[in-house]
């Protein structure tokens, strides 16, 4: 009897030390300041938004349906509803893809030529949809060192969190997260330049355009640790290296679309060597090659509900199958996968357009 008391009150105990590490996560991915280079008190307005990474109205209402869209979530809420497995959920388009780093003031100025204008492969436009990821990640990266020291103060009472595994494996991933936010701030001193003198010459960037609209938009950015022919391009496990760093961005385009691949000329290294290879592929197989990595790679992925509730559950789990699976030799030998098997056939190649960049 009372060793069936005493296993009670751990599992009570390690459930409202679960829900209260849920409460507190929840906070420390909700925090508000504005990231725009110039953000003061005097220059920002005073409310923080919401701000979209994908672009609503040109984006996510293209693909919504009564006004929702399907999000790839590996959140752990998502993740204890569906017992630890992926699934997508509906979102409304007002709340999807949004994360508390800009003023109106400054979100509504700095994304206007994207926002309020046709998408023409500017180099400005190309530049912006780079800039929203890469602020994004440094807000996520921000919130996930926070996390951790809410994961730990949450389960500290209870015995198995004094193990020395969990502590280091807790103490490597704030390792992990601060030497990716040292790249990423160095990274945006960059771009930060670009934007404030509205100088976008050392952008540069590759746009494929497809004749037909997409089921799926995204946007993201990715240290690509191998290039599309398995070759290593830099070792991700180092902490003493900057790491190059490339954006993905798959829009809508009135009745067409586009995936625009971005980057800075400081990480021409790895990002030139990955999209060349890219480039060399078989042109009827670069959009495989294009969705694989872009789930293989990014969160931030929303999907048209139709078009998911149709597909079977075998194409179904392949695409989650997919999430997470960080090298580019996995991401080759599925991209010999034929079309319809990933369920491709809309999105056919119509041309390439290069911003400030030449093979």
């Amino acid at each position: 009897m009372i060793v069936r008391q005493k296993k009670l009150k751990n599992e009570k105990q390690s459930r409202i030390a679960f829900f209260k590490a849920l409460e507190g996560i929840r906070n420390d991915f909700t925090w508000k300041d504005c990231l725009h280079p110039l953000a003061s008190s005097e220059e920002c307005s005073t409310k923080v938004i919401g701000a979209h990474t994908v672009r609503r109205s040109a984006d996510l209402k293209k693909i919504a349906e009564e006004g929702h869209v399907y999000k790839l979530s590996t959140s752990p809420v998502n993740l204890f509803n569906n017992n630890g497995k992926v699934w997508p959920e509906l979102v409304g388009i007002k709340e999807a893809s949004t994360f508390f780093g800009f003023c109106q003031k400054h979100d509504t100025e700095t994304f206007k030529s994207l926002e309020a204008h046709e998408f023409i492969g500017s180099p400005k436009q190309c530049f912006l949809l780079a800039y929203r990821p890469l602020l994004k990640e440094i807000y996520l990266k921000k919130s996930s060192i926070k996390s951790v020291k809410t994961i730990r103060n949450s389960f500290q009472s209870l015995p198995q969190a004094s193990s020395p595994f969990i502590q280091h494996f807790l103490d490597t991933l704030v390792k992990g997260h601060k030497s990716a936010l040292i790249d990423l701030e160095r990274l945006r001193t960059y771009y930060d330049e670009c934007h404030i003198t509205n100088n976008f010459n050392s952008m540069r960037s590759v746009i494929f355009y497809f004749k037909n609209p997409t089921n799926f938009v995204c946007s993201g950015i990715r240290q690509p640790e191998q290039d599309f022919n398995g070759n290593l391009l830099q070792n991700l496990a180092s902490t003493h290296l900057h790491l190059d760093m490339i954006t993905l961005s798959i829009i809508c385009i009135n009745d067409i679309s586009a995936a625009v691949f971005a980057w800075h000329q400081v990480n021409d290294k790895s990002c030139v060597k990955f999209i060349s290879s890219l480039l060399h592929q078989p042109l009827e197989k670069i959009p495989i090659y294009i969705f694989n990595f872009s789930i293989e790679s990014f969160e931030n992925h929303f999907l048209r509900p139709s078009w998911w509730d149709q597909l079977s559950n075998s194409r179904k789990n392949s695409i989650i199958g997919k999430m997470g699976k960080n090298t580019l030799l996995e991401l080759l030998h599925r991209s010999n996968e034929n079309y319809e098997c990933i369920d491709l056939k809309h999105w056919n190649l119509s041309n390439i357009k290069y911003v400030n960049f030449s093979v």
